[in-house]
């Protein structure tokens, strides 16, 4: 809901969606990742970075909170962290895209138990 609500620009109610989902599972990364969206977008750069931390750790692989973490620290100039981030955020989503091109490409030729098997490493 917290989604749907995100993307119809109701941003009040995807917040309050999005909260009880955080809260109640502390590692929903996706949950975290779009909450620190909407404190980017509320201008509330402490409140985005400390939630955009949280998806950080529940899932470090995971680039779109890194790029968006990286963000939250440049508006508060905290340029050293803001860099720290952006360059994780470039190599695991490198990394996402190689595993990616991959595991598509073993698929389309036909091998999809090895293309399956490529993609889940990513």
């Amino acid at each position: 809901m917290g989604y749907l609500r995100y993307r119809q620009k109701d941003f009040e109610h995807a917040q309050t969606y999005l909260g009880t989902a955080a809260n109640l599972n502390p590692r929903d990364v996706q949950s975290l990742t779009l909450l620190g969206r909407l404190g980017l977008q509320r201008e509330d750069y402490v409140a985005a970075s400390s939630t955009l931390e949280k998806a950080v750790a529940a899932d470090s692989e995971y680039w779109m909170a890194h790029d968006l973490l990286a963000g939250a620290y440049l508006k508060q100039k905290k340029y050293e962290q803001a860099r720290q981030q952006a360059e994780l955020a470039i190599e695991k989503a490198g990394r996402a895209q190689r595993g990616f091109g991959a595991g598509a490409g073993v698929v389309d030729v036909g091998q999809k138990k090895e293309g399956i098997e490529a993609l889940k490493v990513t």
